[in-house]
C-alpha cells in the first residue's frame, strides 16, 4: 500500500508527508484499539475492569485525536479526509477501524459505552468502495 502511496500520493512533499506520518499513526495505533480495547471489552472470556477502563481511555484519546484533526482544532486546518480535501491512504486504513466504530458496527455497543458523540470521518464512509469494505470488515467481526 505504501508503495501505491508514493507513486500516486500527494504531489505536495508536505502533504505526502502528512499522510505517510497518519499511516504510521494508524499502525500503532490500531492494536490497542483492536487488541487492547477490542479485546477487553468485547472478546475476553472475564471482564477486567482495569483492562478495559485502561484501553477505553486510549481508545477515547485517539479518537479525540481525530476529532481535531478532522475539525481543524489541531492548527493545521481540517478538512473533509484526514489530509485536507484530498481521499489517500491514511483514510482508508484508519476509517475501517475508527468510522466503524463511532458507526456503532464495531464491538457491540462500544460506541454508547465509549459515549462517542458524533462519526469520525463522515465523507470516507460515503465512497461505494470504503462502504463496500467496511460492510465486509464488520461482518467478520460479528
Amino acid at each position: 500500500m505504501l508503495l501505491t502511496f508514493v507513486r500516486r500520493g500527494p504531489s505536495k512533499v508536505e502533504e505526502s508527508l502528512m499522510v505517510i506520518n497518519w499511516v504510521f499513526w494508524q499502525i500503532g495505533s490500531g492494536p490497542y484499539l483492536g487488541g487492547g480495547f477490542g479485546h477487553f471489552y468485547n472478546y475476553a472470556p472475564i471482564k477486567i475492569k482495569y483492562a478495559i477502563d485502561r484501553f477505553s481511555m486510549e481508545t477515547k484519546r485517539q479518537l479525540d485525536v481525530l476529532e481535531r484533526r478532522l475539525s481543524g482544532k489541531d492548527g493545521r486546518g481540517g478538512g473533509k479526509y484526514i489530509v485536507g480535501d484530498q481521499y489517500t491512504i491514511a483514510d482508508m486504513m484508519i476509517y475501517p477501524w475508527y468510522g466503524v466504530l463511532t458507526q456503532g458496527k464495531l464491538y457491540g455497543n462500544a460506541v454508547e459505552f465509549l459515549q462517542v458523540g458524533r462519526q469520525t470521518q463522515p465523507h470516507c464512509g460515503i465512497r461505494p468502495i470504503t462502504r463496500a469494505s467496511s460492510n465486509r470488515s464488520t461482518a467478520f467481526y460479528q
